[in-house]
């Protein structure tokens, strides 16, 4: 019962070790080592046989299907490759500090003492016995390319890893690996690709040179320009009105009722002052 929630254990930390460098580039891409930090090269027994279990999660069954695209593979008969890093020590302190320094393109220019293949079975999961201390590199493989296999990116790996709470090392692992989220999704069969260079179809600018403005006449019509409460005849027989200003109506008749009350004024006193000149008159 130890034993198994120790692997538990083991396992959920070695999955948050890959949760964390997912998001990075290939080669950027964190070593794991497990929690390590702490512990001694000397606490280590370089001479126990490990076991490594690499473990490949189904999809989610919630997932919607994508419409043309390849079917999934499942879990089982994926092929995952451990290959041994060539000179990296990981039984001392400073062999363990250079190889969470190396990157997967530099693992490969160095070269594999050993390399090693297992298959995944029912549960998805491909075991490694009889491995000693040392930086790997994990990679897995499709069976075919008629199913979408949702392959993981390559890996590397320093053995023994550190355990959950960072006080021993441990020799019995899980690692439990995600799809590559770079991966780009696969184009349906029979979907043309879309063909680079067609830009996007520009929505027509308002004021655009090819639509000239409305001109309120043009100098050369017979009728002149337009005025504003004009009434045109329409096709059907009926009249076209056009807007008409209220205020402006209304002002035009104030004018002239102005004008004929001044009109009217200036005549009485016309007529008062002719009268008073004669009433002058008479008295003298």
């Amino acid at each position: 019962m130890t034993i198994n929630l120790r692997k538990i254990t083991v396992a959920v930390a070695v999955a948050a070790s890959l949760g964390l460098s997912a998001p990075f580039a290939d080669a950027d891409q964190r070593v794991i080592s497990g929690n390590d930090k702490n512990l001694s090269a000397d606490s280590m027994d370089a001479a126990r046989s490990q076991t490594l279990n690499i473990k490949k999660l189904p999809r989610n069954p919630h997932d919607d299907p994508i419409p043309g695209a390849k079917p999934f593979g499942g879990v089982e008969g994926l092929t995952f490759r451990l290959s041994k890093v060539n000179g990296v020590d990981a039984t001392t302190e400073l062999g363990r500090e250079a190889a969470k320094k190396y990157t997967v393109q530099r693992a490969r220019h160095e070269g594999f003492t050993e390399s090693r293949e297992e298959a995944t079975d029912a549960m998805g999961v491909a075991v490694f016995n009889n491995l000693g201390p040392g930086l790997y590199l994990i990679e897995e493989f499709a069976p075919d390319d008629e199913h979408d296999w949702r392959l993981s990116r390559p890996q590397l790996v320093i053995l023994p890893l550190g355990d959950v709470v960072g006080e021993n090392y441990s020799y019995d692992n899980v690692l439990v690996t995600k799809p590559d989220p770079g991966t780009p999704p696969t184009t349906p069969p029979g979907t043309p690709p879309e063909e680079p260079g067609t830009p996007p179809e520009t929505p027509e600018k308002p004021g655009d040179p090819g639509t000239p403005p409305s001109t309120p006449g043009d100098p050369g019509d017979p009728d002149g320009p337009n005025t504003p409460d004009t009434n045109e005849e329409r096709p059907d027989g009926g009249d076209t009105e056009r807007p008409r200003d209220g205020a402006l109506a209304v002002t035009g008749v104030n004018v002239l009722w102005a004008f004929a009350v001044g009109i009217a004024m200036i005549v009485l006193g016309f007529i008062l002052m002719r009268r008073k000149s004669i009433e002058n008159r008479s008295r003298t």
